[in-house]
This record gives structure tokens, C-alpha cells and sequence, in this order.
């Protein structure tokens, strides 16, 4: 009786998702409206192959970020001519080539096949984390499912999804990494943070949690782990590094001379927050929006996320070492990133996963406040993704 009481809630979630992806799909050209290529700007300069396959194309915009990772999908080698020239920032985005080789494996080669992976492969990804999510919170109860939807049905997991975008796949990796460690296998985890970080090179901060503390002092630098918590976080970094300096051999100059494909990233803490709070309050009336009004939730949300991570030190718990860094991250967040709240949600996708399951797991005092302050911005994700049109 209680596995079918189980299945309710599990069956709602998948149901309600599947209606979400359901609204990207179109009978011609597949799911490659989730790639959001653009008809403005970039749609001249695509990949012969890419205008071959016609996909799905937003003619009033310049589309976003999953069409430049699409198209390295196309050649994950870099070595198409045309590359440089279909990219707005080649080596930035090369650097994040977890789901372009994986599309590329996926679609067998052939540029068509390679988009609609591209396309999908943050629809399993979601299931694979739902499976995760599920496996490590057992929920039995109202309390343990909320954390669930919050984690699954969250604005930066459907956004990853909606845009074709690695910050999904990046946690889902980080988050089989923390599963390795319940299970004590560091290098497996080592492995996960891996594709993690060659997924969404930010990533590689949650590496920490393949750190491990001696059991008989508990410290972190006894003589028997000191080896390994020093030296396993580090190998995510020397596979970036490799790859990096395997796209500056690749690239040609021009092609590598910004690589840092973003502007105004980083801030003081909380002053880009105030700076966008700021701007949003000095619009004329007229010129305020649901995306506007939705950044205020948005900010206490992830403040109080950050805040409880912050608070509640779990130094020995996979999952807290996971998602602190990231909590550490979200203060530091500049403007740029601010100037649009969705991709604040997806950049702190790991720690928000993290306050879920830990959440979740320790029932803290006022749980349910900490649940609801945490989540003020959730009903965004899915109203987002309903009005999405094809």
C-alpha cells in the first residue's frame, strides 16, 4: 500500500513534465525548439550542416546559448572551419564539452540526429535525476515530496531543460558524485566531478565532496586521506586544463583572444543584487514585467538557500559539500548575471539541490519555513514553461 501511495506523486511529477516538453514539440523539426537558435544575428552564420538539418528557428530573436552548444555538438573536434565564425565566444564555449560530445555519440555523427539529442538529452537527464532524488530522500511523507517538486519542478532544473542548457546535466553528474561518496567510492566520484566539470567548468567547485574525513579523529587531514582530499579534487582540473589547452591549439587566434565569453560576472556581495533590485524599481510603470516582479522572490529564495547552507555546517555530509561552494558562489554573482534572474537559478542549480536533500534529511527546526522562504520563486519555472510556444 505505501509503494502505490508512492507512485501518486511520482506518477504527477513525470506527468506534469511530460506536458511541459510536450509544448516544444513540433511534427517537422522535433524538439530542436528547445535549442533556441535565433533568426536574427547568428542564423547567417550557422553551420552549413546545422541549416541543412532545419531546425526549429525563433526568427524574432537571436535565440540562446544551446544553439552555440549544438553546433560544437556538430564537430566536437573544433575543427570545422565554420565553427569560430557560428560561435559568439568559440573557446568559452568549447570549454563545456560534456553535452556536445555527448549529442554527437548520441546522433551516431549525423548532424540531424546530433541536434535532436541535443536537443533531448536534458529530458533524461531530468528522469535521471529524479531517479537520484528519489533514492536518496525516500519520501514518505507531504514534507519529503515538497522537497522533491522543489528540486525537480525547480526554475533552474526547467530552465536547463526548456533552453537546451548544461547546468542540469552538470548537477545530475556532481549529484552521482555525492551518491559514489555515500557509498564510499572516491574515485567514482572523482570520475562524476570529471564529467561534471568538462559538462560546466564552474562545477568543478562542488569537487569537494570527494573529500573524505579520517574516522577516527575526524579531520579532513589525517595522514591516511590528507593524499587523497588534496589530490583527487584536483584531477576534475587537470582534464579541464587539458582540454583548454587542446582548444587554444585547435582555435585559431581571433577565435581565442576572449575567452571569457561574459562581462561584469562577479561583484561584491549582494551589490549586483541591489544594483538589479534597483533598476527594477526605476522602471516606469509601463515598462514593468512578470520577469521583473519575479526577480524579488527570486532573490530571497536563493538568499535564504545560500543562508541555511551557510548556517548549517555538515562538513562530513557529501551533500553539504556539494552545494556550499556554490552557496559561496551565489554571493560573489556580478550584475550580468543578475540582469536576468533565470540564470541565477540555473547557476546555483547544485546548491538548491543540495538545501532539498538536506532539507529533507535533517527535518530542521522550522522546516517548513526554511521550505516555503526557500522556494518563494518556484511557480515561475512552470508558468515560464507553459506559455512556451513552438
Amino acid at each position: 500500500m505505501n509503494r502505490l501511495r508512492s507512485l501518486v506523486p511520482v506518477a504527477c511529477i513525470i506527468g506534469l513534465f511530460l506536458v511541459l516538453v510536450s509544448r516544444g514539440f513540433h511534427k517537422e523539426t522535433g524538439f530542436t525548439a528547445f535549442v533556441m537558435f535565433g533568426g536574427k544575428t547568428w542564423a547567417e552564420r550557422q553551420l552549413p550542416e546545422v541549416k541543412a538539418a532545419a531546425p526549429h528557428v525563433r526568427e524574432w530573436c537571436t535565440g540562446y546559448d544551446g544553439q552555440f552548444y549544438a553546433q560544437i555538438a556538430v564537430d566536437p573536434t573544433l575543427r570545422h572551419p565554420s565553427l569560430p565564425e557560428a560561435i559568439d565566444s568559440p573557446a568559452y564555449r568549447a570549454r563545456r564539452i560534456g553535452l556536445p560530445l555527448a549529442a554527437f555519440c548520441a546522433g551516431l555523427g549525423e548532424p540531424a540526429r546530433i541536434l535532436q539529442a541535443y536537443a533531448t538529452i536534458n529530458i533524461f537527464f531530468w528522469f535521471a535525476a529524479l531517479a537520484l532524488v528519489l533514492a536518496m530522500i525516500k519520501p514518505s511523507d507531504r514534507f519529503a515530496w515538497c522537497c522533491v517538486w522543489g528540486i525537480m519542478m525547480g526554475t533552474g532544473t526547467l530552465e536547463s531543460v526548456r533552453r537546451s542548457l548544461t547546468d542540469l546535466p552538470a548537477t545530475v553528474f556532481a549529484l552521482c558524485g555525492v551518491w559514489a561518496m555515500l557509498r564510499s567510492m572516491p574515485l567514482s566520484a572523482t570520475g562524476c566531478m570529471v564529467l561534471a566539470t568538462l559538462t560546466r567548468e564552474t562545477t568543478w567547485l562542488s569537487s569537494f565532496l570527494i573529500c573524505e574525513k579520517d574516522q577516527k579523529n575526524g579531520s579532513f587531514f589525517a595522514r591516511n586521506k590528507l593524499a587523497q582530499n588534496i589530490v583527487l579534487p584536483l584531477v576534475p582540473v587537470l582534464f579541464i586544463g587539458a582540454w583548454m589547452l587542446y582548444i587554444q591549439h585547435v582555435l585559431p587566434p581571433s577565435a581565442t583572444a576572449d575567452a571569457s565569453g561574459t562581462r561584469d560576472n562577479w561583484g561584491l556581495p549582494f551589490y549586483s543584487m541591489f544594483q538589479a533590485a534597483n533598476w527594477i524599481l526605476s522602471r516606469p510603470r509601463h515598462e514593468i514585467t512578470f520577469e521583473n516582479i519575479t526577480t524579488f522572490p527570486a532573490f530571497l529564495s536563493f538568499t535564504v538557500q545560500a543562508f541555511y547552507l551557510l548556517r548549517h555546517w555538515k562538513t562530513s555530509d557529501p551533500v553539504w559539500r556539494m552545494g556550499f561552494p556554490i552557496a559561496v558562489l551565489f554571493l560573489f554573482l556580478g550584475w550580468y548575471v543578475w540582469s536576468e534572474h533565470r540564470n541565477v537559478c540555473r547557476i546555483v542549480l547544485p546548491m538548491t539541490f543540495a538545501f532539498h536533500l538536506l532539507l529533507a534529511k535533517e527535518r530542521p527546526k522550522r522546516a517548513w519555513a526554511w521550505l516555503i522562504l526557500g522556494n518563494l520563486h518556484f511557480p515561475y519555472g512552470i508558468l515560464n514553461f507553459l506559455n512556451y510556444r513552438v
